[in-house]
């Protein structure tokens, strides 16, 4: 699970850890590749607290929620298309960042999906210029304020 790229990751991880620790009568054994993680002790010992703080600090490093807002804007086609698109959004958003990413699962459906990211300051949404620009877009964009994940 660690090797997901998904900034919510390590919480799914603590959940099934306390999931397997309500329901394990006297032992838990865990194989992994990353046995000095914090989250395996936090986890098993039940110690959230610590969990929490360090999951903050982490964010916070990064720029994940709580600490910014993440508008991510997807569009899933032929590639060609979407990639023409996407890169047409880059200038249609300035002066906000836009980073474009292939999606975690490129191909659905034979149709190419591409994501792409706004990080804003939380105190800077909403943002009646960028809201206006979102409201633009035709339905076939999916538009998620708040995205609870990046892939």
């Amino acid at each position: 699970l660690f090797s997901l790229p998904d900034f919510r990751i390590r919480e799914r991880i603590m959940h099934i850890l306390l999931a397997l620790r309500k329901i394990a009568f006297k032992k838990i054994l865990l194989q992994t590749r990353h046995p000095d993680e914090l989250i395996f002790e936090h986890g098993l010992s039940g110690n959230l607290v610590s969990f929490y703080r360090e999951e903050e600090k982490m964010r916070e490093r990064f720029g994940y929620p709580p600490f910014m807002t993440l508008i991510k804007i997807t569009r899933a086609d032929k590639k060609e298309v979407v990639e023409q698109e996407m890169s047409e959004l880059e200038n249609f958003f300035k002066p906000h960042t836009f980073h474009t990413y292939p999606a975690f699962t490129e191909k659905v459906k034979n149709a190419y999906v591409m994501h792409g990211l706004i990080r804003l300051e939380p105190s800077n949404w909403p943002d009646k210029e960028l809201s206006e620009k979102i409201r633009m877009l035709p339905p076939n964009y999916r538009v998620e304020v708040d995205a609870q994940s990046l892939l």
